[in-house]
């Protein structure tokens, strides 16, 4: 069975070429790839025989992606991405003493609170 669609009559001899090859490539059940090879065809030219042959007519339009596979929707959404940097974790700090008294905490702190902690629970018995 033909894909043709246009008038064959006024074709160039270049267009009836790379027609017969289509239409055999399309009965040989083959990928153009395959069929090309195997009829050692130039594969550029090929598809380029073919996409000339559409924009004259006489093929009908390429398929699309989902015409392709029936009921699969290809629609390409985007969806609006915020990016944050990562969130750092807060510095942990822990303070072993002597008397083996441990002392730890994280946040930010000020220094004369932690010396003033430090000097009280080093006292401790």
């Amino acid at each position: 069975m033909s894909e043709k669609s246009g008038d064959t009559r006024s074709l160039s001899d270049r267009d009836r070429f790379w027609l017969k090859h289509h239409e055999a490539q399309v009965a040989s059940g083959q990928t153009g790839k395959a069929y090309v090879a195997k009829h050692d065809l130039s594969l550029h030219a090929f598809y380029q025989g073919r996409k000339r042959l559409r924009s004259i007519g006489v093929l009908p339009p390429a398929r699309t992606e989902s015409a392709k596979t029936p009921g699969t929707s290809r629609a390409v959404r985007f969806a609006k991405v915020a990016v944050s940097a990562p969130r750092a974790e807060e510095p942990r700090l822990r303070i072993q003493l002597t008397n083996g008294i441990a002392m730890e905490w994280s946040g930010a702190t000020e220094a004369d609170a932690i010396v003033g902690l430090v000097e009280r629970i080093r006292q401790l018995p």
